[in-house]
């Protein structure tokens, strides 16, 4: 042991270049050198022998040839590409129907998905022939039908539903037995899909709620109308600037009353945890899209390892050339898909999973192009300075993934905590928003591109699916100001906020706030143009200005059938029935 402690401490000290001797033993001397020449010989012998490999020795020009490409070639594809595919390379249409003749890649084919045709949208695949072997007819195998959208009863929204026993009992007669049905009824009476909590128990009808619903679009139709496409660019970054400058500021107009103007907004006494009901108040056209049970994550994991555990045979393996018979959902259709294979000379079209045909609510978080990543993409500095700014609810073609389609986004900022989410008017160079609207479910990864409606060049932003949700609460702030008339201690008058005392006495219930930070209660109105007082929590700087914060939920928008889009294969509308509605737009516009 003390030999080893000496050795390891001598070597530590001087190195290895000079030898350890023990002046007792004059034997260790040669031992040394002869260990230290057998070490001298194997590092030299293993520098000068070339590299080997076990598998490499045996192995054959292929098994070479693919250890090289594994070892080479680290990159992978996306995995949103992870479908099976069809390259088209020739087309025929015959009425509804379209013969496709190509080749399929990233995948089996699999034989209850649908097909997505550029151009055409969904399509079952009916018969499949690979090479000259029989035809294999799978028309009836699909999961899912074409019909993208939900079809909501809308009688459904009109009837009282009774039990049947309470049917029974009115037929016998007696006066005292009406009186409790009636009061029983009354209780028992059910509330329609269109109808909220509030609403069914105070007995409000669908129509008068529909007749609110339309009263608040108008409202929001004069608020945006003058920074619409219409107005121009310069109007409309002018509206900009005056967003930036003062945030959800809005005045209170002198010829309607504020009670009436902002009917459909509400206080919240915290915007992050107060409750807020996600089935009340829903929009017509949210009875025509389909929700992911339990949530989207769950769903995509279910739909995905579906896919990849398929028992079924395939129709055709990858790599193998098909002869494909597909149905659309109408002629039109398969004439813009026959149009556009005309233009490009050939089409991919994809395969769909499972729920990926239905009409939803899709939330992206995106990145507004810059100046910078506009001259990147080749446009010029002055052109996207003189741009102007996106606003939501302004028709885009956005592309998720292997699909686009013609939407009209609601922009509105990441909350960091909370399931609120505050809306923004405008879309600023640069910023992170998360964009909401109308399509069909994608299950991502996937990217996301935005492109003006008359632009499909150069995108606005770009960013990636995060979820698909129709109950995510995109909260619209809108700021009642005012200003301190007269302030002695901790009381003050405040005017300019309200032109008429009833409305002073609606909004009593509502706390205020000032920008520097104070709190406020309303006590009683003064005189009759509006002013009114008020009890602060701490005195009052003369300079400062008070705020009431309102709130009311915003959704997207369907795109009209008159949107322009941005090729020539979208809206050839040439029926009534498709001008009527949006959700024909929406879907007519997928590509």
């Amino acid at each position: 042991d003390a030999d080893n402690l000496a050795r390891r401490y001598f070597g530590d000290e001087f190195g290895d270049k000079i030898p350890w001797k023990r002046l007792d033993d004059d034997d260790d001397d040669s031992r040394d050198d002869d260990s230290r020449d057998d070490k001298a010989k194997a590092k030299a012998a293993k520098k000068k022998a070339p590299p080997s490999h076990k598998k490499k020795e045996d192995a054959t020009a292929m098994d070479l040839l693919r250890l090289l490409r594994r070892e080479t070639d680290k990159r992978r594809e996306p995995s949103w590409r992870h479908r099976s595919a069809v390259f088209v390379e020739a087309l025929e249409r015959d009425g509804e129907s379209l013969e496709l003749r190509g080749w399929v890649k990233h995948g089996a084919l699999r034989r209850s998905r649908l097909l997505h045709v550029p151009a055409a949208g969904a399509a079952v695949v009916a018969a499949v022939q690979l090479g000259d072997d029989v035809v294999v007819q799978c028309g009836d195998d699909a999961e899912e039908p074409l019909d993208v959208a939900a079809v909501p009863d809308t009688l459904a929204g009109e009837q009282n539903l009774w039990d049947d026993d309470e049917e029974d009992q009115k037929d016998d007669g007696s006066e005292d037995d009406a009186d409790e049905q009636k009061k029983s009824t009354k209780k028992k009476k059910k509330k329609s899909f269109f109808q909220s909590e509030f609403q069914a128990a105070w007995g409000l009808d669908a129509e008068n709620d529909s007749d609110a619903e339309n009263d608040d679009d108008a409202d929001e139709d004069d608020e945006m109308a003058e920074v619409s496409e219409e107005t121009g660019a310069e109007e409309k970054r002018r509206r900009y600037e005056e967003e930036l400058e003062f945030p959800d500021e809005v005045e209170t107009p002198e010829d309607r009353p504020a009670r009436e103007r902002f009917a459909r907004y509400r206080y919240l006494e915290s915007a992050r945890s107060s409750p807020w009901d996600p089935y009340e108040s829903l929009p017509r056209d949210y009875a025509r899209v389909f929700a992911l049970n339990p949530d989207y994550q769950t769903a995509r994991k279910q739909v995905l390892k579906e896919g990849s555990r398929r028992e079924e045979p395939p129709l055709a393996p990858e790599a193998a050339r098909v002869s494909l018979r597909v149905s659309t959902r109408d002629p039109s259709s398969a004439r813009r898909a026959e149009e556009l294979f005309r233009e490009r000379g050939f089409l991919v079209c994809p395969s769909l999973h499972r729920h990926e045909n239905r009409l939803s609510v899709l939330h992206c978080l995106v990145k507004a192009s810059d100046d910078d990543d506009a001259r990147h993409l080749g446009d010029s500095s002055e052109q996207a300075a003189e741009s102007a700014p996106v606003q939501s609810k302004d028709v885009m073609r956005v592309k998720v993934g292997h699909r686009s389609w013609l939407a009209r986004p609601v922009y509105s900022s990441p909350a960091l905590a909370g399931k609120r989410h505050k809306f923004d008017k405008f879309l600023a160079k640069g910023d992170h928003r998360v964009a909401s609207f109308y399509g069909p479910v994608s299950f991502g990864p996937a990217p996301v591109f935005l492109f003006r409606a008359d632009d499909d060049a150069t995108p606005v932003a770009t960013g990636t699916l995060v979820d698909v949700d129709p109950n995510r609460l995109v909260l619209k702030r809108v700021v009642l100001t005012g200003v301190p008339a007269r302030s002695h201690k901790r009381k003050a008058v405040v005017k300019h906020m309200f032109h008429d005392p009833d409305d002073v006495r609606y909004f009593k219930p509502a706390q205020l706030t000032t920008k520097h930070g104070l709190s406020a209660n309303i006590l009683e109105p003064l005189g009759t143009h509006g002013h009114f007082k008020v009890a602060l929590n701490r005195p009052l700087n003369q300079a400062d200005t008070f705020l009431l914060s309102l709130y009311k939920r915003v959704f997207p928008k369907l795109p009209k059938s008159d949107s322009s889009g941005g090729g020539k294969h979208h809206h050839h509308q040439e029926d009534d029935e498709k001008n009527a509605g949006s959700v024909a737009a929406l879907v007519d516009s997928i590509v």
